[in-house]
């Protein structure tokens, strides 16, 4: 177990700053002993984040700042590496603004981190009813009840991912267990090996799918340790945009092979825009 790893946890908005505000108080109960920093990289939010963070000031123990770039559309991928490039800590755990990462999270993810090894946490969905309990009394025997309730799909998704990481390391098998961008982490150096997202990636979705495939030709494997941490999904209504998006045929048509590892437009480029940083404490 790496007891001394430095985690900076980044995490991605873009205006619903209840579910911010839900987010960072969990945080602040639970998880924040096991963290180097709290970074919070917006694409350009109408609603004011800083405010929210505000808020928390006085009882935020460790670094936290807001990265916010200009609003010019859905830029996921830019987001989370505006994220990276802030981070001051030898490990990045990418959480999406509308989940809630389960009280022992942090403690199982230092538990399993590893070097070419990236972790997948899998996603229990809540309900309208069940957010509304969550955010009128956030208590963690509530969390615990609505986990255990989905017990059999936690083994279901952690057993199946196993037998493609299994093969993954006998160099069998294809871009499983796939990686999904709403919760995942890796160590640093291995994010940068592959230069981070493609920036490329406009509109929603895919972005994550592509980060999966070339970490997978780097030879960073993906492990699930759903049955140790997992995050609940706060409900919302469903984004129009997520119905339609011209990544679908892009990643279907793209050549992934050892040219396809780097993207030109990734972490390490400068990306010629202005980007604002609010220090919060």
């Amino acid at each position: 177990m790496m007891s001394d790893l430095k985690i900076s946890l980044i995490i991605s908005t873009y205006n619903r700053t209840e579910n911010t505000r839900l987010l960072i108080a969990c945080i602040i109960k639970y998880h924040q002993d096991e963290l180097h920093e709290i970074i919070v990289s917006d694409d350009g939010s109408s609603e004011d984040q800083g405010s929210v963070l505000k808020e928390f000031r006085d009882v935020i123990k460790i670094p936290c700042r807001l990265v916010t770039q200009e609003d010019k559309g859905f830029r996921l991928a830019r987001v989370r590496n505006n994220g990276a490039r802030y981070a001051s800590g030898d490990y990045l755990c990418f959480l999406d603004q509308d989940l809630i990462p389960s009280p022992n999270f942090f403690r199982e993810t230092k538990r399993f981190a590893k070097f070419k090894r990236f972790l997948i946490y899998r996603t229990l969905w809540t309900t309208q009813e069940q957010k509304m309990r969550i955010v009128a009394n956030f208590r963690e025997d509530y969390l615990l009840e609505i986990r255990n309730s989905d017990e059999g799909y936690i083994w279901r998704t952690v057993l199946k991912d196993y037998f493609y990481y299994l093969g993954k390391l006998l160099g069998i098998g294809d871009r499983r267990p796939k990686l999904k961008g709403g919760a995942f982490s890796l160590f640093k150096s291995d994010f940068e090996s592959i230069n981070g997202f493609d920036e490329t990636f406009e509109g929603w979705g895919r972005e994550d799918d592509d980060l999966g495939r070339r970490l997978y030709l780097r030879r960073i494997l993906g492990l699930n340790i759903s049955h140790r941490a997992w995050n609940y999904h706060l409900w919302h209504e469903e984004t129009p945009t997520k119905s339609v998006s011209p990544n679908v045929e892009r990643i279907n048509n793209k050549v992934y092979d050892k040219n396809s590892i780097r993207p030109k437009f990734g972490l390490s480029q400068d990306p010629g825009e202005e980007v604002k940083i609010f220090e919060i404490n």
